[in-house]
């Protein structure tokens, strides 16, 4: 584990520029890496000034997509500038909504309500433009949570009847949705996050019961595929680079859930290891292999973990001041990471993670990760972290993150709804299908 040190800027602020009259970013603190660059840390401001608000992705332009709460106040899907202004992206005509994904193009995705009252799969092709219904398999529920370069999108949604949710795909962005399936046996599935080539990662169950991390590659035309975990009987796929490394999360034999990588071609699990606690989660992986998520510090307390270089070694990014948790979500090519944290009266807000010497980002059209895709996962952790925070302070993610699965799996209408309100993340995220 490689340590830190997060130096609290006490009333040091950065403007960019204003969005009603609140600052648009904040620095709030640095973190200083032995022997590798350092990140300053700053706060995102939301569309309704100081109020709730998660970073869900970030694109190799170093746009953030997310949510947040207006004035009004209703969450909104809001997109953060590469200077950190907030725009509201709006809904389906209903009252909320909130982006998971980026492109590098601009092209934006996650779920919004309609004025039905369903959340469907919305993509808004650009920070200005009117977002688009995906539709839905032929349920009344769907969520978008990846998106890469050839505008290709993945997600979920309820099957006919309101049944169990299956991974789906929208092909160019369209609303033309395709049912990916399960694993031999199972009954649903999730897709988070697709790449350049087409391979799409997310989870299904499976004919004896266990859930499964599962990769559906293009090359074999969508066939779902498990993945092995870490010798526990639940694993989740998060991220995938073009490459084709996988990023997530798996319980291990003691049922404790862990950061994991499943390394192309052979993808044999890798426990990524943690910040000193028991539990960890990995939600992107960029071109480079430098994979983001959340791991347990020092008595379980639960901190944004960046795991780079060929060692993987974890690096603790810190939390806002007085804070009491934080995750990040996604990472882009040059190094920026894009998450949340919650502050100091347990309220989520978005966070923005800057390298001191970025790498180039390369050409559109390149690396893509994941967003997390999971928003309504990740905001799910998240919210509930907050709770457990009042209480003792201390991580109970594990049980959230089975908690949540089978929710999805049992609870069907209800649990896609919540994660649509919630949706960022999932939480928003457990992350991500950015370009």
């Amino acid at each position: 584990m490689t340590r830190t040190q997060f130096a609290k800027h006490s009333g040091d602020r950065t403007v960019g520029r204003s969005y009603s009259g609140a600052f648009s970013m904040a620095l709030v603190g640095t973190i200083i890496v032995a022997g590798a660059a350092s990140f300053s840390v700053s706060e995102l401001a939301s569309v309704g000034g100081s109020s709730p608000s998660a970073a869900a992705a970030i694109n190799d332009q170093g746009v953030v997509v997310g949510w947040s709460y207006n004035a009004t106040p209703e969450q909104h899907s809001t997109l953060w500038s590469a200077a950190g202004v907030p725009a509201d992206l709006g809904t389906l005509g209903g009252s909320q909504s909130a982006g998971a994904a980026i492109s590098s193009s601009g092209a934006i995705v996650g779920a919004s309500s309609n004025a039905a009252g369903a959340y469907h799969a919305a993509r808004w092709p650009s920070a200005n433009a009117t977002p688009i219904d995906l539709g839905t398999l032929g349920g009344t529920n769907s969520q978008a949570a990846g998106i890469n370069s050839a505008g290709d999108v993945v997600g979920s949604s309820m099957t006919p009847g309101d049944g169990p949710m299956h991974a789906t795909l929208w092909v160019g962005g369209q609303p033309n949705a395709q049912d990916l399936g399960v694993l031999p046996g199972g009954m649903y599935s999730q897709a988070f996050a697709i790449n350049s080539a087409g391979d799409i990662v997310g989870v299904s169950d499976d004919v004896s019961g266990l859930t499964q991390a599962t990769l559906w590659r293009a090359a074999g035309g969508h066939v779902a595929v498990g993945l092995k975990s870490l010798g526990g009987s639940y694993s989740q796929a998060k991220g995938i680079n073009d490459k084709g490394d996988i990023v997530g999360m798996s319980t291990n034999s003691s049922n404790v859930f862990r950061a994991v990588l499943w390394a192309a071609p052979g993808y044999l699990p890798i426990d990524l290891g943690t910040l000193g606690g028991s539990f960890g989660g990995a939600n992107a992986i960029n071109a480079a292999g430098n994979i983001v998520g959340y791991s347990g510090a020092a008595g379980d307390a639960r901190h944004a973990t960046l795991w780079s270089g060929a060692s993987h070694s974890p690096v603790d990014l810190g939390f806002l001041p007085n804070g009491f948790g934080s995750e990040a979500s996604s990472i882009n090519a040059s190094g920026q990471i894009a998450g949340f944290g919650t502050n100091s009266i347990y309220e989520n807000r978005a966070m923005f993670w800057n390298p001191s010497s970025p790498t180039p980002a390369p050409a559109p059209g390149g690396e893509c990760e994941r967003k997390d895709g999971d928003r309504g996962d990740r905001n799910a952790r998240g919210n509930n972290e907050r709770g457990e925070r009042k209480d003792d302070k201390r991580g109970r993610e594990r049980d959230n993150d089975r908690d949540n699965d089978r929710g999805n799996r049992a609870g069907g209408q209800r649990s896609n709804r919540s994660n649509g309100q919630q949706n960022n993340h999932e939480h928003q995220g457990d992350e991500q299908g950015n370009c």
